[in-house]
């Protein structure tokens, strides 16, 4: 759990909140101030946060109040577009706003996007042992060929080795 503190005070610091992209299911806690002491939470009142994402696209996520905190659970839409959004915790109660404050969100982009083209082989391939087989046409002859092959030297580096005769692995019986 990710623990966080947010200034109630309308125009007071603004909290940033870094997170991934598509990051989803983890448990943010929200500790709330006003006037640098702890903000109470009326009873009765629950808890939403909002925003608008990079996309244009609006989120609401409901969240839970325990022992003055907020929590929520992280959904794949708060994370969904990356770059710098705008969100709002509000306290209602009934369908009265109570109190609202606003913090960021910093959606680092994913490594591997959506629409991404997956690789039918991977060009590098590590067995249970560490040897280290490459797909390069450039690197390795045909079948039968001899030529050189990048090898794992055991402690983390790579080494090339002259081999006599190479061998296309079959990808499919590799364990790892």
């Amino acid at each position: 759990m990710r623990t966080f503190s947010v200034d109630m005070i309308p125009g007071g610091s603004q909290t940033a909140i870094a997170c991934n992209q598509f990051e989803r299911g983890d448990v943010w806690a929200f500790a709330l101030y006003y006037n640098g002491g702890r903000f109470q939470i009326p009873a009765g009142a629950t808890v939403a946060i909002n925003g608008t994402k990079n996309d244009k696209a609006a989120f609401e996520v409901s969240a839970s109040v325990a022992d003055n905190t907020v929590i929520v659970t992280v959904t794949e839409q708060m994370t969904a577009a990356a770059g710098k959004c705008v969100a709002e915790l509000m306290v209602v109660d009934g369908s009265t706003v109570l109190y609202t404050a606003n913090f960021y969100l910093l959606i680092e982009p994913a490594a591997v996007q959506g629409d991404t083209v997956p690789s039918e082989i991977p060009s590098t391939i590590v067995d249970k042992d560490g040897n280290v087989y490459v797909q390069s046409k450039q690197v390795l002859p045909t079948d039968g060929e001899a030529g050189e092959v990048l090898t794992s030297d055991g402690n983390g580096g790579v080494y090339w080795s002259a081999v006599g005769e190479i061998l296309t692995p079959d990808y499919n019986s590799l364990s790892f």
